[in-house]
């Protein structure tokens, strides 16, 4: 949704007892990121949400409270046609949304050791996660490798 949402989201996960959320870039309606033909919101708008929600985050810690924002996207996995290079629009919005005082970054969909490494470089100083999915075209590495590489949670 809109930053409203993202807001009130963060705001009402506090409030239940969350430890973190995570901030996604998909359009209305979310669908599996794996999915034919799945989209992302432009990348100011992706940036926007993140931005309510550390907000959110701020406003709940100044208060003595604490909750994890994770700036997630899946544009690499993305078919928007404005996106000329899925991976390089994916390390520039988690760049941003690292810039914005994310807690962690998670970049969707790396298909090699080498997107996993070059993302993790990128993101040095920045905690970040990595879900593998098996999937044809698509390196699979093992726990030790993907701490190696500098993945937090892998």
């Amino acid at each position: 949704g809109g930053v409203a949402n993202v807001r009130r989201t963060v705001f009402e996960y506090h409030a239940a007892g969350f430890a973190a959320v995570s901030i996604e870039d998909q359009v209305f309606p979310k669908r599996c990121a794996y999915g034919k033909g799945m989209r992302v919101v432009p990348r100011r708008d992706a940036v926007a949400r993140l931005a309510a929600a550390l907000s959110a985050r701020d406003e709940i810690r100044a208060k003595g409270g604490d909750i994890l924002v994770i700036g997630r996207t899946d544009s690499r996995m993305a078919t928007n046609p404005e996106i000329e290079d899925n991976f390089k629009e994916a390390i520039l919005r988690c760049f941003e949304f690292k810039q914005l005082g994310a807690d962690a970054v998670w970049m969707e969909g790396p298909r090699s050791g080498a997107e996993m490494e070059a993302f993790n470089v990128a993101m040095e100083g920045t905690r970040t996660i990595l879900a593998q999915i098996e999937q044809p075209g698509t390196e699979m590495l093992s726990p030790g490798r993907c701490a190696e590489l500098g993945y937090d949670v892998a």
